[in-house]
């Protein structure tokens, strides 16, 4: 288990390359599925909370452990989105992502938060966080065939609060 856990709303710039490299290390996510992710700190380093982005990270002393983007629906009541949930390839099954997923929860009731929702592709290098999804709780709610790509269906989760 990996010590000293350090969980940290908000994010500065320099931890936007060490977010992408943590993304690109995994082998699952594609070079403009880590572009997204740039673009969602970005936006959050220079708006705040104003962008509809929220990160926690969790970190050791020296390490980038895991982080989580999440954020309101603008047109709904107490609706979230789970953007993302990673966690470094060589810290995973440690219990990082369930950590994170606590404190994304811890920010999001006080804030009226309802509901939580989260995508993830049909493919198999996605199985984890389907299992993830699944074994936190989450219900599977829809499948959109091809939604990604010909045989790349996209899942939809979510999470009574």
């Amino acid at each position: 288990m990996v010590i000293d856990l350090q969980f940290r709303s908000g994010l500065c710039f320099s931890e936007v390359n060490r977010m992408k490299s943590l993304l690109f290390s995994t082998g699952v996510f594609s070079r403009s599925e880590i572009d997204v992710v740039e673009e969602l700190a970005l936006e959050h380093i220079n708006k705040g909370i104003a962008s509809g982005y929220h990160f926690i990270t969790c970190q050791t002393p020296t390490q980038l452990c895991g982080f989580s983007c999440f954020g309101p629906d603008a047109c709904s009541n107490g609706s979230w989105h789970l953007y993302w949930l990673a966690v470094d390839r060589n810290v995973q099954h440690e219990g990082i992502a369930g950590s994170l997923l606590q404190a994304v929860k811890k920010e999001i009731l006080p804030c009226g938060g309802r509901s939580l929702y989260a995508e993830t592709s049909s493919k198999v290098s996605y199985a984890p966080a389907r299992s993830f999804y699944e074994k936190s709780g989450f219900g599977s709610e829809a499948l959109l065939k091809d939604f990604y790509d010909v045989g790349d269906d996209k899942v939809i989760y979510s999470l009574r609060l």
